[in-house]
């Protein structure tokens, strides 16, 4: 990116409004305000409404503290997974999701390298 770039003002993406539009259903449908969702952030409400309009990048970081502070799976606020229309792969993605983090650091180490091998997906190896 060059400093051209930089200068110009982005326009919200439609991952952007997707996301802030789950932020401010999620927040509305619990009665938060947009101030009370701040305060308990750290953050002023015009950042918040700036996240909800799209206008700005959600970071991963605050994402999770979003979703963590309206009690809602980080899932919740993001757009269907690739899989939408195939409902059928939706169930492998759940269970690895449930089972993994009970998994120690060895066996989701090999749970990744069966998942490379099955593949062929060798741009993941660590």
């Amino acid at each position: 990116m060059d400093a051209e770039d930089r200068n110009e003002p982005r326009t919200a993406s439609a991952l952007d409004r997707h996301i802030g539009a789950r932020i401010r259903g999620c927040r509305s449908a619990q009665g938060v305000s947009q101030e009370k969702l701040a305060e308990a952030l750290g953050l002023t409400f015009q950042q918040v409404q700036k996240y909800e309009r799209g206008a700005n990048r959600v970071s991963a970081a605050t994402l999770f503290r979003i979703a963590k502070e309206l009690r809602v799976p980080v899932g919740e606020l993001m757009p269907p997974s690739v899989t939408a229309g195939r409902p059928e792969d939706d169930w492998v993605v759940l269970a690895l999701a449930e089972v993994t983090p009970s998994l120690s650091r060895e066996g989701q180490t090999l749970l990744v390298n069966l998942a490379r091998t099955l593949t062929g997906c060798e741009r993941l190896r660590s």
